[in-house]
């Protein structure tokens, strides 16, 4: 399993290992390179992947989309709100035109806009 350093101890205490650990700017094979960004919140090691090329962002449970309105993750499954907001202002920066969440469809068109809404309705 890869996680992220900040999640080993979560993943470590549900007794399973953690083979390798992702930081942020590490780059994958897969999906022809994406970026790790590392975007704390949810949990302590919450990674989003970025494919710049393909203007593709994979944002996890960082962003939920329920479909007319994007939110964060909810605060009762959020180690650190102030975190998760101030993750969703860091992916905001990116350019991005399609965003996969977890939860909900994904935003295939204008996705970037969106999320700096909502970093403007969090504000």
């Amino acid at each position: 399993m890869v996680a992220h350093a900040g999640d080993v101890p979560l993943i470590s205490a549900q007794g399973m290992a953690v083979d390798a650990t992702l930081e942020e700017g590490d780059r994958l094979d897969a999906l022809g390179g994406a970026a790790v960004v590392h975007v704390p919140g949810h949990t302590p090691g919450s990674i989003a992947l970025y494919l710049p090329a393909e203007r593709v962002l994979l944002c996890g449970d960082t962003i939920r989309n329920g479909g007319e309105q994007l939110t964060p993750p909810p605060e009762q499954y959020t180690a650190d709100v102030k975190g998760a907001i101030a993750s969703i202002r860091r992916m905001a920066e990116l350019e991005f035109d399609v965003l996969c969440v977890d939860h909900g469809a994904p935003v295939a068109g204008g996705a970037n806009e969106r999320v700096r809404a909502l970093v403007e309705e969090l504000a």
